[in-house]
């Protein structure tokens, strides 16, 4: 997993105000501004993070990885070093019981926590 990123995510999410973040809406732009709130957001503000919006050929926007034609669960594993089955894990409203803004960094921040547990390892396997 992309430690640095989750980091910046985590960032992302925390600053974005309370009573604009949605994770309900994956096509049209939410109450944000972007589309899945934390993913759009983390796009908006780290726009050479590896994540954008992009328009699809039916007008909607997506979010895509650098990589033509990866977007939506696949860019968010490709950008974050995850799984897709982990992407959409974090990033689906549908995985949790509420996807609330606190909800959602509890998940971000176990994320981050694997990700320090797999660096840690990687470490101790070169020493």
């Amino acid at each position: 997993m992309n430690l640095r990123r989750l980091r910046l995510l985590e960032k992302a999410v925390r600053e974005q105000p309370d009573e604009l973040f949605d994770m309900d809406n994956w096509v049209e732009p939410g109450p944000c501004g972007t589309v899945c709130c934390a993913a759009g957001s983390y796009a908006v503000r780290y726009p050479k993070g590896g994540l954008s919006l992009q328009w699809d050929g039916e007008g909607n926007r997506v979010i895509s990885s650098k990589t033509p034609g990866i977007v939506e669960f696949e860019a968010c594993a490709e950008v974050f070093g995850m799984t897709e089955d982990e992407a959409e894990q974090l990033f689906s409203p549908y995985f949790y019981m509420q996807p609330t803004k606190p909800n959602v960094l509890g998940r971000i921040r176990s994320y981050i926590r694997k990700a320090e547990r797999e660096r840690a390892k990687r470490k101790a396997v070169r020493a």
